[in-house]
Parts: C-alpha cells; structure tokens; sequence
C-alpha cells in the first residue's frame, strides 16, 4: 500500500516555489526593477551595443521633425565597454570619441536644439 502523502507534500512544495517566483516577478514589476535587473543581466560580459539603434532612431526624429524627441529625449547608448546617457543632439558633439568611438552620421540641419 503506497502512501500518498509524500506526493502531497512535494506538489505542495512546488506550487509554494512557483508562487514565491510569481510573487518576486510581480513586486519588480510594479516597483519598476525588472528594467534594471535586465539591463544587468543583458550587459553581462560587455553588453550589447546599440550604437547604430540610437543613431537610426535620432535619424527619424531628424526626418519627422520631432524637435523635443531630437533635442532632449535622453537615450542610454552602450558603446560596448561603457553605458552613457545621451540625446541625439550630443552625438554629433561628441569630438573626444568618448561615446560612440568613430564619427557619428548624425546630422541634422533641420532642427535647430538651440532655440
């Protein structure tokens, strides 16, 4: 005769760690530290770089005419070695190298950030 408490019990032990889970993935969730957590674990090892990401988006902006978006929404740029905060204004600015180590194709005459 087989006892099934034991089954119990492990079925209980399951569903308790599947709710534990559940209920830290919720709370990161709602308190905002899963976007943190990830940018941890996706820059593991140097990170992925989106340089080129950052300058086809301010390329749109450019070509949309999207001033407040080209002028001073900030981005986070991963060079590949190190994370900065920039806006695609301060990419073209950037005579050090220091962010995106080359030269930038960013261009835009169309929007003046200076007004």
């Amino acid at each position: 005769m087989v006892s099934k408490k034991g089954e119990m019990t492990i079925g209980l032990i399951i569903a308790l760690a599947i709710g534990v889970i559940v209920l830290i993935l919720l709370t990161m969730g709602i308190t905002g530290t899963w976007g943190k957590l990830w940018d941890q674990v996706t820059n593991i090892g140097g990170g992925k770089t989106n340089i080129q990401t950052i300058e086809q988006a301010c390329e749109l902006r450019c070509i949309e005419g999207k001033e407040h978006e080209y002028c001073t929404l900030e981005r986070n740029l991963n060079n590949g070695t190190d994370q900065f905060t920039v806006t695609c204004n301060s990419l073209p600015n950037d005579t050090s190298n220091k962010l995106i180590k080359g030269p930038s194709n960013i261009n835009c005459p169309a929007i003046d950030c200076k007004k």
